[in-house]
């Protein structure tokens, strides 16, 4: 599963989806709607069908079963939820049911439906343990002829609980930046992970902050790099000056056209490509380097842990019999929003008096084909923090920016993507602002506080709310 969000402001908010290099489809709402399965109507107890003479000895069976956690569109084997969050289970039976009995975590639930369609669901509260859910459906068919309790969902569907947030699953958990992780970040020690004889503290961290921003990048495609910036920790080995924060000195200036290679199975991790390292550039296989001459052409690493949401690594070296040099990793994050995202069809976007709302107007099947030059527009959010507007040929101009009628035309600056633009999130405040002029997500004129009348009245920033960001 990747992200979904809602944001809005002032009343507008428009629905997004993200289509990355992996063709995977994600989406970024400024508003969310939850549909009852099955359709519109009230909740049904019955189904004002005759009273029946007794059982018809032909049980009902359920022919569609899925387990979700309510805020998402559609189930999957890798569905996760928290504490307060809500887990769906939605049914269809193969004739008309009287009310179902549906529990989840054994917990009775509220069940909603009409017919053969139905929906239970409850939150998840602190008495929940951490696990898989469970669910079970007990059903009964007009006549009263019982069907066999279900608790197995027929498309493979299943929610994992986890009250503080679970872990999602990582495809490639050492693709990404890496950087050494603080106080004891690196050591050594007489045996794989001790760092008894030295270790960094915190006035080490301090001594050396050029060392500790250096970032250790691995590339889905291979490729690895050292990447040190103006200035990193220089041994006298490497230059015979002191021990300093210097320049970079090669091979070890991340000049190496170097690659990874990750042996899950023998838990190694081989740095090719000569001066290419992790940690210190010393530690290496067999040796403690006393001459950057002597920089070998890869280095073979143990992996001691590798956590599994990709977010913690430690690796060991052994330089000589019995002296191991340990490094302990963290990721850099990567902002959820990075990737690049576009409306995502009826429904996204909208007005209305209360965030979420679009009881004024929407875009219903009719405003999604007159303006598909605006739903084909893109929002990319890069992982160095930049926005751009991505419009192509045109986009939807409205007649306070150009003069003339609401049409297909050619982006009109401020708003034509021509800003230096950043983005910022404000993951405790629920925020989302974007920092250019013109730059925008969704309809140019919705700002803070106004709509737009003319396009120099565009602001510098504008801050949306975020409703929702799954994740």
């Amino acid at each position: 599963m990747r992200p979904q969000s809602t944001v809005s402001y002032l009343g507008w908010f428009q629905s997004f989806f993200q289509a990355n290099h992996l063709g995977s489809v994600l989406a970024l709402s400024f508003s969310l709607f939850l549909a009852a399965c099955g359709g519109g109507g009230n909740t049904v107890t019955d189904n004002d069908l005759p009273e029946p003479a007794g059982p018809d000895g032909i049980a009902p069976t359920l022919t569609s079963v899925m387990i979700l956690q309510a805020q998402e569109k559609n189930s999957s084997p890798d569905g996760v939820a928290k504490l307060g969050q809500s887990i769906k289970v939605d049914f269809t039976a193969t004739e008309a049911l009287m009310q179902p009995v549906v529990t989840i975590n054994g917990v009775a639930t509220e069940v909603v439906g009409k017919i053969g369609d139905w929906s239970a669901s409850r939150e998840m509260v602190e008495s929940d343990v951490d696990g898989y859910v469970t669910f079970n459906i007990s059903f009964s068919d007009t006549s009263g002829e019982p069907g066999v309790d279900v608790s197995e969902t027929t498309d493979g569907s299943r929610v994992q609980y986890c009250a503080e947030g679970c872990v999602a699953p990582v495809e490639d958990p050492l693709v990404g930046e890496w950087m050494l992780d603080g106080e004891g970040a690196a050591g050594v020690g007489p045996t794989a992970g001790s760092m008894e004889w030295w270790s960094t503290g915190a006035d080490v961290v301090a001594e050396r902050a050029c060392w500790f921003d250096d970032i250790f990048s691995f590339a889905k495609d291979g490729t690895f790099k050292n990447i040190q910036g103006d200035d990193t920790w220089v041994e006298s080995w490497q230059d015979g000056g002191a021990d300093a924060c210097a320049a970079p000195v090669a091979p070890h200036d991340g000049s190496a056209a170097a690659s990874w290679v990750w042996d899950e199975a023998g838990s190694t991790l081989t740095i090719n490509g000569r001066g290419a390292h992790l940690g210190l550039a010393k530690a290496v296989n067999g040796q403690e380097l006393s001459a950057s001459g002597s920089a070998p052409d890869s280095i073979t690493y143990q992996i001691l842990t590798l956590t599994a949401d990709g977010m913690n690594l430690t690796v060991t070296v052994e330089t000589a019999a019995g002296v191991w040099w340990t490094f302990n990793l963290a990721k850099k994050p990567v902002s959820p929003f990075v990737g690049v995202w576009k409306l995502d069809g009826e429904g996204a976007a909208g007005v209305g008096p209360t965030a979420g709302s679009m009881e004024w107007w929407s875009t219903g099947a009719d405003v999604v084909a007159e303006r598909a030059c605006w739903f084909d527009d893109q929002y990319t959010f890069g992982a160095d923090g930049s926005f751009n507007n991505v419009f192509g040929d045109d986009t939807w101009v409205e007649a306070w920016q150009d003069g003339g009628a609401d049409a297909c035309a050619a982006p009109v600056a401020p708003h034509d993507g021509s800003a230096a633009a950043t983005f910022s999130h404000d993951e405790a405040a629920g925020t989302l602002t974007i920092n250019g002029r013109g730059a925008h997500i969704g309809l140019a004129k919705a700002v803070n506080g106004q709509e737009l009348s003319s396009s120099g009245s565009a602001p510098d920033s504008i801050t949306y709310q975020i409703l929702t960001l799954t994740a």
